[in-house]
């Protein structure tokens, strides 16, 4: 067998962690489906009109973070517990293995159950919104309209984080973690609009984001810099990029752990 991965092992590893885990993960998931009924059915029929796409493609993203980041937080609390590492760390298994068990379960397994859920409410729900002689308008998320890969890379994007954050901090990781990015993200803020006062004359914004526009007040005239369609296009993979180094840096922490 290899020492970084085997398709057996991997298997006997990931049927372990099912079996302990797989009673708590399903109370999770009626505890979710409950959630996501109370809330969009309720505001389904607090509300006059009926819940369109756009809506429900906003539920979906809020409550796709709001579920999937705790969830990743607690993937790997027992590697970020010291007491509880050493069971863990124990385990015939590879670190690779150990990390993709938690990965598949975080993101790829989760988003897929999560997704199951949400259609599970979602298509009741419309069945009974929807105005009287017009069809039922449920969300799709393979169409471009509304378009879901932004609430997807977004989700991923802060996954990586996150899953770095658990592995990295031992306690209260999620509050942690965003306490690190939020200092992080207002030091990046600063730092780029104190460079872009240094690069450009006369910009009457008082906070710059990066590959954001830019205001430009010239006497009684303003005007605004941004960025041509096709580098907007590029700069949507700066959070991609960032969060694969993530998921690799979060990987190379599990390497870091020993008994």
């Amino acid at each position: 067998m290899s020492n970084q991965f085997s398709a057996a092992r991997f298997g006997r590893l990931f049927r372990k962690h099912t079996a302990e885990q797989g009673k708590g993960y399903l109370m999770s998931v009626g505890v979710l489906i409950g959630l996501l009924a109370l809330v969009m059915g309720g505001n389904a029929y607090l509300q006059t009109g009926p819940m369109v796409p756009g809506q429900q493609a906003a539920y979906f993203g809020f409550f796709l973070v709001m579920a999937g980041l705790p969830f990743t937080g607690s993937i790997f609390a027992q590697l970020a517990d010291k007491k509880r590492a050493i069971g863990a760390l124990m385990l015939p298994a590879s670190h690779l293995e150990k990390y993709l068990v938690g990965w598949l379960y975080s993101f790829v397994l989760f988003t897929l159950v999560f997704t199951a859920c949400f259609y599970l409410v979602i298509s009741v729900v419309v069945q009974f919104d929807h105005l009287p002689g017009q069809p039922a308008q449920l969300l799709n998320i393979f169409t471009a309209e509304p378009s879901m890969l932004p609430i997807f890379l977004t989700y991923a994007f802060l996954h990586a984080i996150v899953i770095w954050g658990a592995l990295f901090f031992g306690k209260q990781p999620l509050i942690r973690t965003g306490l690190v990015v939020f200092l992080a993200l207002g030091l990046v803020f600063v730092l780029n609009t104190q460079l872009m006062k240094l690069l450009v004359d006369n910009i009457s914004s008082p906070l710059v984001v990066p590959f954001g526009d830019v205001d430009l007040g010239i006497g009684k005239e303003h005007y605004q810099l941004a960025l041509s369609e096709g580098s907007g296009k590029l700069v949507a993979l700066v959070p991609i990029i960032m969060g694969l180094l993530f998921w690799v840096a979060a990987y190379f922490r599990v390497q870091e752990k020993e008994i």
